[in-house]
């Protein structure tokens, strides 16, 4: 369009009309009705501008029937995404088909991609311009679509386009949150290594740390760390890590917490709470719990 404009100064707006429609028409032939859609327009109000009453007819009728087709086309798309056609993703993407174009859901086709695990789809379509930081209306990412799917190759593939890593959605999930809930230790390396903050804290006080031990992943919890994650931090309802993971009678987490230096240190107002808990695991017959923790105490 710019060259057009170059090239017709000094023409009236008459030839610039009768030269955008031709191009229009040609961008239609092709298959590309978004481009013939913005040519047509400026067609139309070239057409307009002159007096041209049969040119802006013939603009308009170009522009009604490019935006049908177009819009046609982007449904296929989001069908061809959804179902994971690869074959009608690349023909309607080398067609020109606006791959960020939301559906009326509000999801883009690589979302529809991304959600069904399709990722071969989800690549084409990333390298030919897909957004990976768009968002559902529920403030949904590719990227945490990957993580809930525990697709570290998903994962792999979307990092290299460069997305923003800790997103928190509407109902406060996060990416490496739901990885570390999930237990899939791979897509949380990825994204740790990739920049994600081990330390990001919802509006909900969730935390990867808190997901990891809450699931029983003593070993994504080890990782984590090792990567710098704060042992020092309170956890929801006021709770160390320590006792957030006592809670759960689980040994293994606690002894993967003891190990990266977690400390047996709380409030005072935490000792009856403490107390309950521990009456629990003698009636439960947790040994294994208890040698871990009560020598922490300073009992025998």
């Amino acid at each position: 369009l710019a060259e057009l404009q170059t090239l017709s100064v000094g023409r009236d707006d008459r030839v610039l009309a009768a030269s955008l429609l031709n191009r229009a028409i040609v961008c239609g032939n092709m298959g590309r009705h978004e481009q013939a859609s913005v040519l047509a327009g400026e067609a139309l109000a070239a057409a307009e501008h002159c007096g041209s009453g049969d040119l802006a007819s013939r603009s308009a009728e170009v522009l009604r029937t490019s935006r049908t087709l177009a819009d046609a086309a982007v449904e296929a798309l989001w069908r061809a995404s959804n179902g994971g056609d690869g074959v009608a993703v690349r023909r309607l993407v080398e067609a020109g088909v606006d791959v960020n174009r939301a559906h009326r859901s509000g999801w883009t086709a690589v979302m529809f991609a991304a959600k069904k695990g399709h990722l071969e789809v989800m690549q084409h379509l990333l390298q030919h311009g897909a957004d990976a930081n768009m968002t559902t209306p529920e403030g949904e990412t590719i990227l945490i679509f990957a993580a809930l799917k525990c697709r570290a190759d998903l994962v792999a593939t979307i990092l290299a386009f460069g997305p923003e890593l800790d997103v928190v959605s509407r109902d406060g999930r996060f990416a490496l949150g739901c990885s570390a809930a999930l237990g899939d230790l791979d897509s949380v390396r990825l994204m740790v290594e990739c920049g994600a903050d081990v330390n990001v804290v919802t509006a909900t006080g969730h935390c990867p740390l808190l997901l990891a031990i809450d699931s029983g992943h003593d070993r994504i919890v080890s990782y984590l760390a090792g990567r710098g994650v704060d042992l020092r931090r309170n956890l929801p309802m006021g709770l160390p890590p320590l006792l957030f993971a006592l809670r759960y009678g689980n040994a293994n987490m606690l002894q993967t917490l003891l190990d990266a230096g977690a400390q047996a240190v709380w409030e005072p107002a935490l000792q009856p709470l403490v107390d309950q808990t521990l009456g629990l695991l003698r009636e439960a017959g947790r040994i294994d719990v208890l040698r871990l923790f009560e020598p922490l105490m300073g009992r025998t």
